[in-house]
């Protein structure tokens, strides 16, 4: 299920036993920083939302491709807390955490 955040500088629980590959949409507007434990996402131009696909490795929002409006690494959450902060216009952000489990 996915975990909606609504305070920039919450922890998120990552219960598996390897990292996993977050879809997380951000939802503001304008220019917004994303941190996802050490990782700095720059978002520019947001006007709505935009979906990070770790997995696919592709920004979006709905069937529009926003990989311009950002740059840095694609987030992951490694095992047990990982913090998630922000600075600019964001009302939520909703993380899908993929969790993932070694045998």
């Amino acid at each position: 299920n996915p975990v909606t955040l609504t305070q920039s500088g919450t922890f998120v629980s990552n219960p598996g036993s390897v990292y996993s590959e977050p879809v997380i949409t951000v939802y503001g507007s304008g220019s917004i920083t994303l941190m996802v434990g050490m990782t700095i996402v720059e978002l520019e131009g947001i006007s709505g939302s935009i979906t990070l696909d770790s997995q696919l490795q592709e920004a979006y929002s709905g069937v529009t491709s926003l990989n311009s409006a950002m740059s840095g690494e694609f987030p992951i959450l490694k095992p047990g807390m990982n913090a998630i902060s922000w600075s600019g216009e964001v009302t939520k952000v909703e993380v899908k955490p993929n969790w993932r489990y070694l045998v």
